[in-house]
């Protein structure tokens, strides 16, 4: 009869185990997918940053180009159309000299936009300052 006692003990001691292990590899697959979507947020994240930097540059080439506008989408790759990227330029306010720009780019559902303020200098337009996420 005491074997019978020990065996059940045995028994419980086991199913503990398993039950350890068993959340042990749920907590590691939980962490694992978590690190997976921050890596992949902090990639959309610099891509949008990039896609600001790029919709700047395209907008002082056209307050350059046409005396003071810029506004419209801004063309790109077709990897990055593919991926669902998307750079609009709106044009907030126009001065001889100045011009304000609000930038916004958008990747799938991730969006992130600006206005850059441009100043003309010696008969070229220049970044005077950025607001980010405005």
């Amino acid at each position: 009869m005491k074997r019978k006692s020990r065996s059940g003990f045995a028994l419980i001691v086991a199913i503990a185990l398993v039950a350890m292990v068993a959340m042990t590899i749920a907590s590691i697959g939980f962490v694992m997918r978590e690190d997976v979507l921050r890596t992949r947020a902090a990639g959309d994240e610099a891509q949008l940053r990039q896609l600001l930097l790029a919709g700047t540059q395209t907008a002082r080439a056209r307050l350059a180009a046409t005396g003071g506008k810029a506004d419209g989408a801004m063309a790109l790759p077709d990897s990055l159309a593919g991926d669902g990227a998307r750079v609009s330029l709106t044009q907030e306010s126009a001065a001889a000299d100045q011009a304000g720009v609000r930038i916004e780019a958008s990747l799938g559902s991730r969006r992130l936009s600006q206005v850059v303020h441009f100043v003309l200098k010696d008969g070229a337009w220049q970044v005077d300052a950025a607001e980010l996420g405005v």
